[in-house]
Order: C-alpha cells, then structure tokens, then sequence
C-alpha cells in the first residue's frame, strides 16, 4: 500500500475492496507478520504488502486502489493453473 493511495488508513470495509476489484485479499503483510484472511475491519497503511486472488480485472483494479495511480515495476503476476 503506497502512502497516500486510496487505501491507505482506510479498513477493507470501507474500501469495499472485494465489491469494487473484484478480488479478495488472502493476506496481508505488516512488519513482516503475515495476517491471513483480514476482515472488513483490518485497516491498510502504507507499507502494508497485499496477497490478492481474483481475475485479471479485479487484480490490475486492486493495484491501481493501493498505488494511487502510481506506476511501479514490478514482474508480472504469476499465474498457475490446474
């Protein structure tokens, strides 16, 4: 989560990140402490690292709401299949 993007101190909730993206947070990094499955009360602040799950759409809309618009190179996702 960068600092000043949407997402920063703001809760899941309130962001209604799974209604908006599309995609569903399975877990959440601070200080290098996993939390797995972070509720609608978990509050995201910049630093926060995001583990997502969904479609492409909803994944590229997850990024664009904790980045604030802001490019970042990064390698692409991985995506793995059955």
């Amino acid at each position: 989560v960068m600092k000043g993007s949407e997402a920063d101190g703001r809760t899941l909730g309130e962001l209604d990140f799974r209604g908006r993206t599309g995609a569903v947070v399975l877990t959440m990094i601070r200080d290098e402490k996993p939390l797995s499955n972070p509720d609608d009360a978990v509050r995201l602040v910049a630093g926060d690292r995001i583990v997502v799950y969904g479609p492409h759409a909803g994944i590229a809309a997850a990024i664009e709401m904790i980045t604030a618009g802001i490019c970042v190179t990064s390698p692409s996702p991985t995506v793995r299949t059955a």
